[in-house]
């Protein structure tokens, strides 16, 4: 699956997986959410919509379930700029510096607690998560900062 990033004001980057039909909308604030089932069709007037939010409001909500995976939180790191993490599925999202956006599953609370208390988040991730835990990359490019205003 592969995140779109966009020069939106309000959506930072969209991803669409065909075979479930499923919508990823990623905004600016750090919220994630999922929208099921989103045709082809519709994905396809998304992304050629001149509002891309309001045809998310008028069209895509009104016609599919919306469910809001969790809320990327800035965080002081050098390799890391954002993360959220999801106690009811036990889904750890981090953002990197670099935009890539990583869905890590089966993490505890209690490691998601010691990440939050590490020294350094970027070493805990690579010596305790990364390789250690199924995940999914789910976002990986950045849109430049002057496409935004």
């Amino acid at each position: 699956m592969r995140m779109i990033t966009l020069a939106s004001p309000d959506i930072q980057g969209i991803a669409y997986e065909i075979q479930t039909q499923t919508l990823y909308v990623m905004f600016h604030q750090g919220s994630v959410y999922q929208y099921c089932p989103v045709t082809s069709k519709s994905y396809a007037e998304l992304m050629n919509a001149d509002n891309l939010t309001e045809y998310l409001t008028d069209q895509i909500q009104k016609k599919t379930t919306a469910k809001k995976l969790v809320k990327l939180l800035p965080v002081a790191s050098a390799s890391i700029q954002r993360l959220g993490y999801d106690a009811d599925t036990y889904h750890l999202f981090i953002q990197f510096q670099n935009g890539s956006v990583y869905d890590y599953q089966d993490i505890s609370p209690t490691l998601y607690a010691e990440l939050m208390n590490a020294s350094s988040m970027g070493a805990f991730v690579n010596r305790r998560i990364r390789n250690h835990f199924p995940y999914e990359k789910i976002w990986f490019e950045r849109m430049p900062a002057h496409a935004f205003h």
